[in-house]
């Protein structure tokens, strides 16, 4: 539906922001910052474009915390 959307405008904000949110629930994170900021290029004031960016690049930092305190700690079995 997005896309259909913004085939025709492709400067609309909601649509730009409802494919961010598809993106984000798929776990495409990258995609979904690409369609937050493209929104926000084109409306800074847009509410749910800041707000979905700011959750989605917390998710993101909070992934990359987790996979490096995940990867630092090395198991051994002591017979």
């Amino acid at each position: 539906m997005y896309d259909k959307v913004l085939e025709i405008s492709e400067k609309n904000t909601d649509a730009l922001v409802g494919k961010g949110v598809v993106y984000a629930n798929m776990g495409a994170y990258v995609n979904a910052i690409q369609f937050f900021e493209k929104a926000l290029e084109i409306n800074p004031a847009h509410p749910n474009a800041a707000k979905y960016l700011e959750r989605v690049q917390a998710k993101v930092r909070l992934e990359k915390v987790a996979k490096g305190v995940c990867c630092t700690f090395k198991f051994t079995i002591d017979e």
